[in-house]
């Protein structure tokens, strides 16, 4: 038998399937399944461990490096400006500092720019 987290396997369940020999929880535990009485059946029960190791430890490193490069503060200015954000350079070289300048009462950033991308941005 091949169970969800979700689905409760206890001795009524058992009793349901005389000729089961398995139970394959498709999750990392086992709370949902009545081991004992799959013992006294002598149903073998699995599980698959270790199955979200690795995406909680990419998840925790992506958490660890949005705090560290205060990756929320940066999106803050681009939420609160909105559309009708333009951008005008301040010098004709390929990189330099450029003002820009958004709908009406918003506060200007000064914007480290690249000829084709936006590299940073900080409150003058």
């Amino acid at each position: 038998m091949l169970s969800l987290l979700t689905e409760r396997i206890d001795a009524e369940a058992l009793r349901a399937g005389p000729r089961l020999r398995g139970v394959a929880n498709m999750a990392v535990g086992y709370n949902n399944i009545d081991v004992p009485a799959c013992r006294a059946r002598g149903v073998v029960v699995t599980n698959t461990p270790d199955v979200l190791t690795n995406a909680c430890a990419d998840f925790t490193w992506a958490l660890i490096l949005a705090v560290t490069r205060r990756l929320g503060e940066g999106g803050r200015p681009r939420r609160r400006l909105g559309q009708g954000v333009t951008i005008r350079r301040s010098s004709s070289t390929t990189s330099g500092l450029a003002s820009v300048e958004t709908s009406p009462a918003s506060c200007p950033l000064e914007i480290a720019a690249s000829t084709r991308r936006m590299i940073c941005a900080a409150a003058p």
